[in-house]
Parts: structure tokens; sequence; C-alpha cells
């Protein structure tokens, strides 16, 4: 038998015999680009080759006949090799739970691995599935082993197109604490029938949270989103393959930047910092939104009131990140898009490497400025049948997998919810976020709560 696995990093390593997957975890890797590793999958009938061709492919594909079955072996990433030994994971990791999506359907189905980290799911029908695997150590096995609560996160997009067995290997890296990292990004907005009709959007907002031990500065540091990962037209996925694969950074032109010189918006550690459209009292319109007349920052848009005790977000990008159209703010939220930090610098004077059909352009920023890249992609039934996102949303060494467990039809109102990062455990008095470089795994879907952490998952 052999195992399709995926790495980190723009290519997949190929088929590894099981019999050194038995002697060794740290095996062998042959290093395949992407368009070789298509024909290397579809020896089994399945393509990871991040989204370079659309793959169209309907629910009712196939004749609603099973004819796959994905059996899953769960392991860790040899750099937490020292960790999985101690916790007695050398044969794989037991209790990740996986979870599978077929494209353009509703449902999501779960299991868990078995104690020598393996798991599968039978009677699959050709299609596109989403899969990620998660794992949290308990606060027993964390001390046995003695560490800390750890997380572990990995995930792919896998396109089943023939019969028979599908061996898959995912790799699950450990958790990170960093500095900064975006805690939260709510994009909800009443119905229309509250608002006249029209959409309201400017109680929309994003937090981020210092998850490190040190008082940081937020003075300049840089907020934006990449390509949006949901384009509607067939070849647009190809054409930008390479700049959403690119290690060396991630493509931006919707940008702000925190105002400051230096050492003026101080974020202390276990703070959130809460950054509206707009910094009003939202209730006045529906009572189902927010008070944030008190937020940090406000991003203001043209259909926006200025608060004046609230500093105002500057506009770096090659166009406003907030747009206006017929009095209502168009703007990035988490739909398809993957949101970054970054150091300080000045987007206007990079190069653009990237033009769309449209003339835009894109800027790349580098992986050394990099402080925290999330992938966030709702998943509609209905349009993503027809047209799926581009895969991947960014490069594996920024997030493994976007979070994408908010599915909805179309014509359905947006419900009252926002997406979180799961609180992982508490030191020195102050949560932790999870950061497993896996947003798929390390967010949730929870009430919106602007300026203070969800409760503890």
């Amino acid at each position: 038998m052999h195992v399709a696995r995926v790495n980190r990093g723009g290519c997949r390593s190929g088929p590894i015999p099981s019999d050194i997957r038995a002697e060794s975890r740290s095996m062998m890797r042959v290093s395949l680009c992407l368009c070789g590793l298509c024909g290397a999958l579809a020896l089994f009938g399945v393509s990871a080759c991040g989204g370079g061709e659309r793959q169209v492919t309907g629910p009712d594909e196939g004749g609603g006949t099973s004819v796959a079955r994905l059996v899953i072996h769960v392991g860790v990433e040899a750099e937490a090799a020292d960790l999985a030994s101690a916790l007695g994971w050398e044969g794989g990791i037991p209790g990740a739970e996986l979870h599978l999506l077929r494209n353009g359907t509703k449902t999501w189905k779960t299991t868990t691995t078995d104690e020598s980290g393996d798991a599968e799911f039978p009677n699959l029908l050709r299609g596109l599935y989403r899969i990620y695997a998660g794992r949290v150590l308990s606060e027993e096995e964390a001390s046995g082993a003695g560490q800390v609560v750890r997380a572990f996160g990995d995930g792919v997009t896998l396109d089943v197109r023939s019969v028979g067995d599908i061996p898959l290997e995912l790799t699950l890296v450990p958790d990170q604490t960093k500095g900064l990292v975006i805690s939260e990004v709510s994009n909800f907005s009443p119905p229309v029938t509250e608002t006249g009709g029209s959409s309201y959007n400017e109680a929309v907002y994003f937090e981020v949270y210092n998850n490190s031990p040190q008082t940081l500065f937020l003075d300049g540091t840089i907020v934006g989103v990449t390509f949006f990962a949901g384009e509607t037209v067939p070849t647009s996925c190809a054409t930008n393959q390479f700049q959403r694969d690119d290690p060396a950074g991630v493509y931006g032109r919707r940008m702000l930047a925190f105002p400051g010189a230096g050492a003026e918006f101080p974020i202390l550690p276990g703070e959130v910092k809460v950054v509206p459209v707009a910094a009003i009292d939202h209730t006045q319109v529906s009572p189902l939104l927010f008070d944030l007349s008190g937020a940090d920052f406000e991003m203001r848009s043209g259909a926006s009131a200025d608060n004046p005790s609230v500093p105002n977000m500057l506009d770096v990008g090659l166009e406003p990140f907030v747009q206006s159209l017929g009095g209502a703010s168009l703007l990035p939220v988490a739909g398809r898009e993957a949101w970054f930090l970054a150091e300080p610098l000045d987007p206007q004077s990079l190069p653009i490497l990237y033009r769309d059909g449209n003339g835009s352009g894109w800027v790349r920023i580098p992986t050394e400025s990099l402080i925290d890249v999330t992938g966030f992609t709702k998943i509609v039934p209905d349009l993503d049948r027809d047209f799926p996102p581009c895969i991947p949303m960014v490069n594996k060494r920024f997030d493994r997998y976007e979070g994408g467990f908010d599915v909805l039809e179309l014509g359905v109102e947006n419900t009252r919810v926002s997406t979180q990062r799961k609180i992982l455990r508490f030191e020195s008095g102050h949560a932790i976020l999870q950061d497993a470089n896996t947003s798929a795994v390390d967010f949730m879907l929870a009430d919106p709560t602007p300026g203070t952490l969800p409760p503890p998952d």
C-alpha cells in the first residue's frame, strides 16, 4: 500500500511505502511539484494539486453510488518527534478528530483516530472533499509529558475521482506561542427587514490579541487580506495559482495600518483590541448589534460616522480596505480570504508582482514581515458546486488549512455568529489562544464578543 502525504510548503511528497513508514516517521520524502503531484496521486484516484485546474463537481455526480474509501493515518510533524515520543505517539496520533465535507453538500462527517492514529471514511462518492484534523492534549496528558496543554492541526482538499481505497497521511503540527494574533472577525449584519431593506455593515469588526507575556505596541502594524479565494471565473484559479501558493509571502492589495509612530498604542499581555468599521452605538440600528462606541480603533468608510474619541486606522493599501457603494460598505469579512498581520512597512513601496483581469495590482508581503495569517471561507453548497474556491488560499507554511465550518445556503439570512480563535490554556493570569497554524482547528463559530474573549470551548 502507498500513502499520499501532504507536507508543508508549496509541494507535496510522493508515494511512500508502508514498510518504510512503519520503520520511521521521519522517513525519506520525495518532493514533487504541484504538476507532478497530480499524476502521482491520480494512481489513487485523488488530487491535491492546489486548484491549478478547477474541478467542477456536482453533488450527484457518480450516480449516487459510493466508489471510494478514504483510509487516513494521522502523524506528527518531524520537528515535534520528541513531544510525540513523550506522549507515546510513535505510531501515530490517537484520538485526533477528523472532519470531512463533500463539495456541494451541507453536513460534515466526523470520526476519531484509533490508538495507532488510523481512521477511515467509507462510502465516498466522486467529488471534491474538505478534510482537516485536530488534536488538543488533556491537562493529564500534558502533565505526564512535562508539557503545558498543546494543540495540533493539519488539513487538505482532495478530489476523489476513481474507485477503491485512497490512503492519505495527514501530518499535524503543534501550536506556537507568538505575539499578536487575529482573535476574532465578525461580519454579522442584521436582517434587511430591520434596516429598511439595505445591508448594514458598519458594525463589522475584527480583533487583535496579545498572546505573549510582554507588552507590545500596535503602532504601524499592518492588517490586510489576501486573494479572494472564491472567484467565479473558471480560469482565475490557474492564473494566480503561483501567487496563492508562494512560500515567500502573501499577496495583498487591501490593507490598514494602526496609527502611531512607535510606542503610542501599547497592547498588554492578554489584552484584546477591537476595530469596527464605525465606533458608534449600533444598537440604535438593531438590537441584535453592539454598542461599539468604546472601541479601540475604527476602520471608517465613506458611509461611516466618525467617532472623534477613537483613533482611525490608516488606509495604506493599493485600494481602500473599506469601500462604499450606494451608502453601504463593501469590505473584507470572514468570507473567502486569508487575513494577515505584518510588521510595519509601506505597501506602496513594494513592487506590484501580479495584476488581475481588472488591472488591480497585488504586492507580496514577505514572509519575514508576517506576524499571523488566518484563512477563512464560508461554504455555500449551491455556489461551491458550480464554482469551487481556489486551492490553496495561502501556502501551507502560513496556514495549513483555512477554517470552513460555516455552511450557508443561498438566500438564508446571516446568523449572529463570528469566527473566534479558541482558548487553549491559561498562563500568568491570562488566556493563551490556540495557534496551530491551522485555522480550521484554531477557530470556532460563536456569538460575537466584541472587546472580550469567548468563553472556553
